[in-house]
């Protein structure tokens, strides 16, 4: 339960939690469609509810959307959607400090560049997987260092219709019992067989066993922990 009402004066594009290592503390950013980027720390106000308040406040340049910050290493990702992903410090004082981790220019991602997720794996490994959304695919770099690209893969038919013009995914690396022991991959799905979007879910096993460079499949890392 809150306290008010968080008010960052726009219309929310895409948003991402953030827990510092450093601090304990609780952040969230939050997108536009004009390039604004707003972080703000939750705390308890003193009666068990949560508030919030504004630390930061950034222009990342033109419509952003798709967010995605890593608990263990302080790295924040945020899409540009017709330019590149890159990757700031999630720690309130990090500043405009940024760095390019791939661009539209690069062949390996088309505008519109769309959401982000990180897949977390033992001894900081693990990748950050982008949607590239007028590719109907998903780019995957490593987590750590300077976020070299690994490889793509794309969510084909089968059973059910395959995944087109994806928006937001998410992912899992944690055992979620006997559909998905070894992770789940989430991608929103324009259209289903031509009618209204959904979700489709993808056990995490397939996809790194059948991309051209074999993923990590690893279940250690505890998101409760």
């Amino acid at each position: 339960m809150t306290s008010g009402t968080l008010a960052p004066g726009f219309g929310p594009y895409g948003l991402a939690m953030y827990r510092s290592k450093a601090t304990g503390k609780y952040y969230v950013f939050v997108t536009d469609n004009s390039g604004t980027l707003q972080q703000w720390e939750l705390y308890d106000d003193g009666t068990g509810k949560v508030a919030g308040r504004k630390v930061r406040q950034l222009d990342v340049g033109t419509t952003t959307e798709g967010c995605v910050a890593d608990d263990e290493t302080g790295a924040f990702y945020i899409a540009e959607e017709d330019v590149a992903i890159w990757r700031y410090g999630a720690e309130p004082g990090a500043g405009t400090a940024r760095t390019k981790v791939d661009g539209i220019d690069g062949g390996r991602l088309a505008a519109d560049i769309e959401g982000l997720t990180i897949y977390y794996a033992a001894n900081g490994r693990g990748y950050l997987v982008a949607s590239s959304q007028a590719q109907n695919r998903y780019v995957v770099y490593e987590r750590g260092g300077a976020n070299a690209y690994v490889t793509s893969f794309a969510i084909g038919a089968g059973a059910i219709d395959g995944v087109t013009y994806t928006d937001g995914i998410d992912v899992a690396s944690f055992n979620l019992g006997p559909a998905f022991p070894e992770g789940v991959f989430v991608a929103q799905d324009n259209t289903n067989d031509g009618a209204n979007q959904n979700y489709k879910l993808v056990p995490w096993g397939s996809i790194a066993r059948g991309t051209s460079v074999p993923l990590l499949v690893d279940t250690s890392w505890d998101p409760r922990k």
